[in-house]
């Protein structure tokens, strides 16, 4: 059993925590990736793609996130977002997700799924 996030992409935005100021521009994907940590109320990403932001603002890994379309990954953004005020890691977050609603349309269906796994027993060791 595994936790997934299915992505579905609509116009609705959930009542959130904002930044005051957000700039979201197409990179023109020259150099590298950089996200600053999700704290005090800041985001600053260079190059970065949806996908990394749905990782670092929900805590999930790739293989929890589904039904993402290809753009996802493809296409860079250099963003930079501020709050009004300084805020916790959690509450920027949260921000972070509010930005992914609004300026990407995001909208998140949390589910559990049953997937096929494979469980491996290690041998029992006797002592003598």
């Amino acid at each position: 059993m595994k936790l997934l996030l299915s992505l579905a992409f609509a116009g609705q935005v959930l009542a959130r925590q904002s930044f005051d100021a957000a700039s979201v521009k197409p990179s023109p994907g020259i150099g590298s990736i950089s996200l600053s940590p999700l704290t005090d109320g800041k985001l600053t990403a260079r190059n970065v793609n949806v996908r990394t932001l749905i990782r670092a603002s929900y805590r999930v890994q790739d293989f929890q996130i589904s039904g993402a379309p290809n753009w996802l990954e493809s296409d860079r953004y250099d963003i930079d977002a501020k709050a009004a005020t300084p805020a916790s890691a959690e509450d920027t977050r949260l921000m972070v997700q509010a930005l992914l609603a609004d300026r990407f349309q995001l909208k998140i269906l949390r589910e559990t799924k049953d997937v096929p796994a494979l469980a491996i027993r290690s041998p029992c060791r006797r002592s003598s």
